[in-house]
């Protein structure tokens, strides 16, 4: 059965992260290099965790390896794993975290071992930079304490101690930390259910900013809204949290706990590659300029702050692949829209913020492999309200359009498209996407 996009969706989820699913893209490149394997347990990077079971469910007879998807070639090759696997995460650097529920092992595709830690990291939490990691873990023995933990790619690990003089007679759990991460440098964000502090893991410090105006503002749900970022190289922002009157608010910090900003109203608050705030009130966009950075040359536009995403129906993939059996890295799917809410002809998804720091989109578009031959793909390109590209040439005999748009004093880049798929309802992939300043 075939469906034709008619709606303009308003988009309602917000920063949202990159989240991988196990496609039929996947599925695909590894039938077609004829590679055994049970199933397909994580994937990132371009790279996937696959499992062989040679003798049924059980650790006995347990391979593990990683394939590189898009370079079709085997990085880690099938080894065996001897220990139940109840969990498995990509935790970034090449590095894949694995759990049996009571320890956390790390299998380091860089020196193809297996890495055996005596502690269950918060997976979730667990996100490697430039050799080093910081999570919160529980001690596998004696009371079930959290701490926060320094992980190398070597499998070395250390309790930082610094939960120790915070809670002297409480008990942590991961929810009380916010890890933040920004070029290599690292700090985690905690709040023991009164008051507040900041581990800078450079200088392996930490500061007490409790500040009683906050605290007595921002009770109700502080851990359930709030996202912490850092903001260039000397401030940390505190974005969307709901305060005891139900509404949104945004402040700034720096690492010492002083207060740079005071709380603030409003719709949404993002970070911005540039270590700025950009703050959203009905229909209008004020950048707050924190930190003076120079806008990198070259940026992935899947790292651009996001300011709307209909989530629901774009899939970040690991590898796509086209109708015809080519890959792509850096991917982004988008779906048919369901459940029209009007009578527009475009669909609508993402909407960055470049704030005119860009002058070219580079990039490709693709017509996936899951898509029917009779099926096409129409997309526009919207900056700040106008449509700056209009391309209606993408199906299955025009399968990969590369793309180099002028973006030259854009603040806000979003796109829209219609077109005709099946009842898998992947309409078309965009790979690679890069701007330039």
């Amino acid at each position: 059965m075939k469906r034709i996009v008619q709606i303009c969706l308003i988009m309602t989820g917000i920063f949202w992260g990159a989240f991988h699913v196990y496609g039929s893209s996947t599925y695909q490149i590894l039938k077609d290099q004829q590679i055994e394997f049970t199933d397909i347990l994580v994937e990132g990077d371009s790279l996937v965790l696959v499992r062989n079971e040679k003798n049924g469910f059980s650790s006995e007879g347990t391979y593990l390896g990683v394939y590189n998807c898009v370079e079709r070639m085997w990085i880690v090759e099938y080894q065996a794993y001897d220990e139940y696997l109840e969990s498995s995460y990509y935790a970034g650097d090449g590095i894949f975290a694995l759990s049996d529920g009571e320890t956390t092992t790390l299998l380091n595709t860089k020196t193809q071992e297996f890495l055996k830690l005596d502690i269950n990291v918060n997976f979730y939490n667990l996100h490697f930079y430039n050799g080093c990691a910081v999570s919160g873990a529980r001690e596998s023995y004696g009371d079930q304490l959290y701490g926060i933990y320094e992980i190398d790619e070597a499998g070395n690990y250390q309790n930082t101690g610094i939960t120790d003089f915070i809670t002297e007679n409480k008990i942590l759990n991961p929810d009380d930390f916010e890890f933040v991460y920004a070029d290599g440098k690292q700090a985690v964000y905690i709040y023991d259910g009164e008051e507040f502090y900041i581990y800078n893991v450079a200088t392996a410090e930490v500061y007490d900013i409790y500040n009683p105006d906050y605290a007595d503002k921002f009770w109700h749900g502080w851990t359930d809204t709030l996202k912490v970022s850092i903001c260039g190289e000397k401030y940390l922002v505190l974005l969307n949290m709901e305060g005891t009157d139900g509404q949104n608010y945004y402040a700034v910090m720096d690492f010492y706990g002083s207060m740079i900003t005071e709380a603030t109203k409003c719709d949404l608050a993002i970070a911005t590659e540039k270590g700025n705030i950009v703050v959203k009130n009905g229909d209008g966009l004020n950048e707050i300029e924190l930190a003076k950075l120079e806008t990198p040359e070259e940026q992935s536009l899947n790292l651009m702050p996001l300011l709307e995403t209909n989530r629901s129906w774009r899939n970040e993939q690991t590898a796509g692949m086209d109708i015809q059996g080519n890959t792509y890295g850096n991917a982004i799917e988008y779906s048919f829209v369901t459940n029209p809410f009007g009578t527009e002809e475009y669909s609508t998804c993402d909407a960055w913020y470049l704030g005119g720091n860009y002058s070219r989109l580079t990039g490709t578009w693709y017509f996936p492999a899951d898509q029917i031959q009779d099926g096409f793909a129409h997309i526009r390109l919207i900056g700040d309200g106008n449509v700056i590209y209009d391309n209606s040439e993408l199906n299955a005999d025009n399968c990969q359009i590369d793309f180099d748009i002028d973006v030259s004093g854009i603040r806000e880049l979003s796109f829209e498209y219609n077109g005709i798929c099946d009842m898998t309802d992947i309409l078309f992939g965009m790979s690679d996407a890069k701007l330039y300043s």
